[in-house]
């Protein structure tokens, strides 16, 4: 007899708070404002979301698979969940105590004084500073734009949550590919907007994205530490009543 699921997913709205967190990625909306300043971008931004979607779901596939994979080798429920809830939810607050008191401006100032160093020094052509992901978008090419989807495009923490409660419930393949396509939906929701944008009002989006980017820009730290602080507190807590 299969253990009764410790996190009980019985509808999409279980997932939704996860897959809301899951959306907030900034590189994504970095790489779409990228996309759309090329002469064609329109191929582009769909060759960049199939390579996302293929990443996400290829993940999902194998995640789910090892997770159920654990149940069958007598791994149970309260031995997985909880752990998965704990250990991600304690990384999660660890990351907002590290912002929240600004331990990472010794790095972040290490850091901009070696490019500075190493710009006078070793003066290279602009394009050759650019971040690689930069140099090769600029090179319009399907091919690479698919390629730089499938490396950035990794799972997330709160998507491998969300991969092993949907693992750990009691939904057959039908409503499992459901949850996972819904949940990627809206994930990918910085490139899928700016591509329906795009499509209604192609002008008008570069501008539009790129004041969102801007204002993420400006606020990004303060959203992170909400988003962290109320991640890894909802999982932390999760995880203990779980255990209990």
């Amino acid at each position: 007899m299969r253990p009764t699921p410790i996190v009980a997913v019985s509808s999409f709205v279980d997932l939704l708070p996860m897959a809301l967190w899951s959306a907030f990625y900034p590189t994504l909306l970095a790489i779409v404002v990228i996309i759309l300043g090329r002469p064609r971008p329109r191929r582009l931004l769909l060759a960049y979301y199939s390579g996302a979607l293929i990443m996400s779901f290829t993940a999902a596939a194998v995640l789910i698979t090892l997770f159920k994979a654990g149940r069958d080798v007598g791994i149970s429920d309260r031995a997985v969940g909880p752990g998965v809830d704990l250990a991600i939810g304690l990384l999660v607050l660890v990351l907002f105590w590290v912002l929240l008191t600004d331990r990472d401006r010794p790095i972040r100032e290490r850091r901009a004084a070696r490019k500075t160093a190493q710009a006078a020094a070793r003066p290279e052509p602009e394009d050759e500073r650019e971040p690689w992901s930069r140099r090769l978008l600029d090179r319009d090419s399907l091919g690479l734009t698919f390629a730089v989807a499938l490396v950035l495009n990794y799972p997330g923490a709160m998507y491998v949550v969300a991969l092993k409660d949907i693992a750990q419930s009691d939904a057959g393949t039908g409503q499992t590919i459901l949850w996972v396509v819904l949940y990627n939906l809206i994930m990918l929701a910085f490139a899928e907007v700016p591509i329906v944008m795009y499509l209604v009002a192609p002008e008008a989006t570069g501008t539009k994205v790129k004041a969102l980017q801007h204002w993420l820009g400006g606020h990004g730290r303060q959203i992170a530490m909400g988003l962290c602080a109320a991640a890894g507190t909802y999982l932390v807590l999760r995880g203990v009543i779980n255990v209990a």
